[in-house]
């Protein structure tokens, strides 16, 4: 899956049990 605003790939990380997607480049 890739990032709407810059195109990086979004990575998946879980935290406290749950599960959020975010870009390592813009941070979103």
């Amino acid at each position: 899956q890739l990032c709407g605003t810059c195109g990086a790939t979004i990575r998946r990380i879980t935290q406290s049990g749950r599960s959020s997607f975010y870009c390592p480049d813009c941070q979103r």
